[in-house]
């Protein structure tokens, strides 16, 4: 589970490497973040010829999370790090490629995301 102060990868070519969460939008104070959830971020690393500076305040959605995630059929999936994408104003993706696989259950999600990645696990 994400929370506030959690730290979180740029898995897109938007340059932003690093970066902490401030807010979880759509919940309460206590509320963790799950798959799919929309975060506001604050970026820590970033390359230096890059869409996104750092100490930037961004839109960004989470995509991979650390913890398990439990489907229907009795598989459990875990990524090593927790990762997500940068999103504009407008919540679409800054970047134009996701870089390594995703899970299924972003396809009901957005499938405009699920689209940008080559490997759907």
């Amino acid at each position: 589970m994400i929370q506030v102060v959690s730290k979180v990868k740029g898995i897109d070519n938007s340059g932003a490497k690093l970066s902490m969460v401030i807010r979880i939008l759509g919940g309460n104070k206590r509320k963790p973040a799950n798959l799919g959830s929309n975060l506001i971020v604050t970026v820590k690393k970033a390359t230096t010829q890059s869409k996104i500076k750092k100490g930037q305040v961004c839109k960004f959605k989470l995509l991979r999370t650390n913890c398990t995630i439990n489907r229907k059929d009795g598989t459990q999936l875990t990524f090593d790090k927790n990762g997500g994408i940068f999103l504009d104003n407008e919540f679409s993706p800054i970047g134009s490629r996701i870089l390594g696989p995703l899970a299924r259950e972003i396809e009901t999600i957005n499938t405009k995301i699920s689209s940008m990645s080559k490997k759907i696990l």
